[in-house]
């Protein structure tokens, strides 16, 4: 997999904490960042590999405009989602 450029990975995870800044990145830098983590979910591994797996959909799905927001973490997502895997406290 290519890496995402480092600026427009940044630009990214800036709007993801600030969707004011989504603004900033032209849609074509969207559709790329959206399409690199689309495939970053496809090789998520391991025991949140799920998790890890629908919260960077979300990602993409947000750098489309298909959501309003986005949760700050996977692991805030996961908690907005109601996700639980076994072994997770209640």
């Amino acid at each position: 997999m290519t890496p995402l450029p480092t600026k427009l990975k940044k630009a990214a995870e800036d709007a993801f904490h600030d969707n004011s800044l989504l603004l900033a990145i032209s849609i074509e830098e969207r559709e790329q960042a959206a399409r690199w983590y689309e495939a970053f979910a496809a090789q998520s591994v391991g025991n949140r590999a799920e998790l890890a797996r629908l919260y960077n959909l979300e990602r993409a799905a947000f750098l489309r405009g298909q959501v309003a927001r986005i949760a700050r973490s996977a692991p805030d997502f996961g908690r907005e989602m109601g996700y639980r895997q076994p072994g997770d406290k209640a």
